[in-house]
Formats: structure tokens, C-alpha cells, sequence
């Protein structure tokens, strides 16, 4: 299997996981670590999550950079934001017996 493949389905546990843990959900560094590793494994910059979510640009790079993060209840869009990218990033992979769906991942 894709090794990125494997990293996404990883984190998607891990986000599954921290969207049912009241305890997790409010960790900070947890968030930061999240929001860093999906976005790379995705592809994302700051303004494609800005644009999806409603927060700005500099907000994201924050708290990409460990400088602020929204209140935990405000965290759980942000996660969901990313789970639903993951999955579709699986799905499009397990679509394409190539791979060649692997490298990209619509915004």
C-alpha cells in the first residue's frame, strides 16, 4: 500500500478518535500536529483551508505555528474539514488501481 496512503488512513483514525474524546479535543499541541500533518499529506496551503472554513489566512498559519488555536469547540469543524479531505484523498486512490490519483487531491 502508498506509504501516503497508509499516513492518511492513520490520521484519519487519529482525528476520528479525537473528535469523540472531550479530553483530546482540547489539546492544543494535539491540534497543531494534526492540522500540520494533514495539510501537508493533502496538499494544502493556509488559503485553502481559510476559504473553506470561516476563519482567515493568518489565523491557519498561527495555528499551524503553534501561536494560537480556536476554542475546542470551534476545533471540531477544522477536524471534520480534514477528514472529509482524507477520505475523499482514499477514495480517489482506491479508484485509480495506478495511483496516479495519489499525488493530488482536489481543493
Amino acid at each position: 500500500m502508498d506509504a501516503r496512503i497508509t499516513a492518511l488512513e492513520t490520521l484519519e483514525r487519529e482525528i476520528e478518535a479525537t473528535l469523540s474524546s472531550a479530553d483530546l479535543l482540547g489539546d492544543r499541541d494535539r491540534f497543531r500536529a494534526v492540522v500540520n500533518r494533514g495539510m501537508s499529506l493533502l496538499n494544502l496551503d493556509d488559503a485553502d483551508v481559510a476559504d473553506k472554513l470561516p476563519v482567515s489566512r493568518s489565523a491557519v498559519n498561527r495555528w499551524k505555528h503553534g501561536n494560537s488555536v480556536p476554542l475546542p469547540m470551534m476545533r471540531k469543524p477544522v477536524y471534520k474539514f480534514l477528514l472529509r479531505k482524507i477520505k475523499m484523498a482514499i477514495q480517489t486512490n482506491d479508484a485509480d488501481p495506478s495511483g496516479a490519483g495519489a499525488t493530488t487531491v482536489q481543493k
